[in-house]
């Protein structure tokens, strides 16, 4: 399997863009803010955590690509299709034990997991395209 670092490149970049918009105080951000009840101001060194977040990205848009490779999936719709399974499969899934083990309310799973539904699909359908 090859990585295809401009796909993954490309991906990981969109992905942070989704999540900046969908955090963002004019989209959830505000609803994620009371539901956690972190403030966007609490976050003192946000240079680090975009770095960190960013790494978190690639890693993810890697894993992704190679997965894609594998399914031999070199289409924007094969791609965003391998990113909804993978959605499903990990992400959603993981998400859900903080609804039955940490009590977290149903519409900050639908928040976060609703990003990640939408960012895995477009990073998917992006590596599909660039591959």
């Amino acid at each position: 399997m090859e990585a295809n670092w401009i796909g993954i490149l490309v991906s990981a970049v969109l992905s942070m863009v989704i999540g900046v918009i969908w955090y963002s105080p004019k989209v959830f951000g505000k609803e994620w803010a009371e539901l956690t009840k972190i403030s966007h101001v609490d976050t003192q060194d946000k240079g680090q955590m975009y770095l960190c977040a960013f790494v978190n990205a690639l890693v993810k848009s890697w894993v992704l690509a190679m997965v894609i490779d594998y399914a031999s999936a070199f289409d924007m719709i094969s791609g965003a299709v391998i990113g909804f399974w993978m959605w499903l499969g990990f992400v959603a899934t993981t998400q859900f034990a903080g609804i039955l083990w940490q009590r977290n309310p149903w519409k900050l799973f639908y928040i976060n997991t609703g990003c990640m539904l939408v960012s895995f699909v477009i990073m998917g359908g992006a590596i599909g395209i660039l591959s």
